[in-house]
């Protein structure tokens, strides 16, 4: 049976290892598709929070990763400036996924 007590285990959860690498977000491309969308999204994720791009799930809630009101605020205009989309700050604080936001996204651009 493992030892570890409460503290110990989010300590442990909560160490990144120093080699890993956060995708720029400014360098996916402005044109609103549905894979730059992703891409971006995850980016933004992953730079933002300073979690693993490879750990984030498409169909997660992105409150779920640790994504604060202030955060959500941040991505909201982030992606209206990225994308030029409207979007209000409901869509991030809903517990919408990655797959939930760029189909909202999207939608708005039409």
């Amino acid at each position: 049976m493992n030892n570890m007590k409460g503290k110990d285990i989010l300590a442990s959860w909560q160490k990144i290892p120093e080699q890993t690498h956060y995708p720029d977000p400014d360098e996916i491309g402005n044109e609103a598709t549905p894979e730059n969308v992703e891409k971006w999204l995850i980016a933004w994720l992953s730079n933002k929070l300073k979690i693993s791009p490879g750990s984030i799930d498409k169909n997660k809630s992105i409150m779920s990763y640790g994504l604060d009101s202030m955060g959500a605020v941040e991505l909201e205009r982030d992606v209206q400036k990225k994308f030029d989309v409207e979007m209000s700050l409901t869509d991030f604080l809903e517990n919408n996924s990655i797959n939930e936001l760029k189909r909202i996204g999207l939608k708005e651009r039409v």
